[in-house]
């Protein structure tokens, strides 16, 4: 990027804790002195790891680490016009599938993965309308998210399919309760303690 090339490519893995870090092998020992897979590893301990290739260049890059995908991000903020093309592996999305749900707000994109095979997905609405509704029916996502914001005002159920929902920007438990007799699975908040606390009181009087 100093040099000026504003397109560059990097792969991201997983670690044991999910945090995506940029490197080309999740074996580690290909570019350092630990005989490790990253799925082994956490992040705070692959941040003491150096990838310096000592084989090959033995002290030269003595100082060199794995940076974190968020790393990443900070440094290519300091360079606007830089477009970078994230290549997510897939021994991560093998190892961690189970945990992983790819979401996009672009159908067509969600449409791609499910192709693929293999991984479940998600689907960000920008509207809550028919049309969105026969989208849904066609590409069938394991998720979807919507903010309440953008649900009609009544208490009509959601739309019903083999998804499940997860519904945004909830302040208060009572919308959550509200929500979830429409057929939501999940609720988005900001006001975790808060909402938690008036779900148990809510969830208290209703058993007395």
């Amino acid at each position: 990027m100093e040099l000026g090339l504003n397109y560059l490519e990097f792969d991201v893995h997983l670690t044991a804790d999910f945090v995506p870090v940029v490197v080309n092998n999740h074996m580690l020992p290909s570019t350092t002195d630990v005989d490790n897979s990253i799925f082994d590893l956490q992040a705070h301990d692959l941040a003491q790891v150096r990838a310096s290739e000592p084989a090959r260049f033995g002290n030269r890059f003595a100082d060199v680490g794995i940076p974190t995908l968020a790393q990443a991000a900070q440094l290519l903020a300091a360079f606007p016009a830089a477009v970078a093309f994230v290549d997510m592996q897939a021994a991560s999305l093998q190892q961690h599938g189970n945990k992983i749900v790819l979401v996009a707000s672009d159908l067509r994109t969600v449409d791609c993965i499910r192709q693929r095979g293999g991984y479940r997905t998600g689907w960000i609405l920008a509207e809550y309308t028919p049309l969105s509704a026969l989208k849904c029916e066609a590409i069938r996502p394991d998720f979807l998210f919507c903010d309440q914001r953008h649900l009609p005002r009544d208490a009509s159920r959601l739309w019903r399919g083999p998804w499940r929902w997860i519904i945004s920007d909830v302040a208060t438990g009572t919308q959550a309760m509200q929500l979830a007799t429409r057929g939501a699975s999940f609720v988005q908040t900001t006001a975790v303690r808060s909402l938690l606390r008036e779900l148990r009181h809510l969830t208290s009087r209703r058993s007395n």
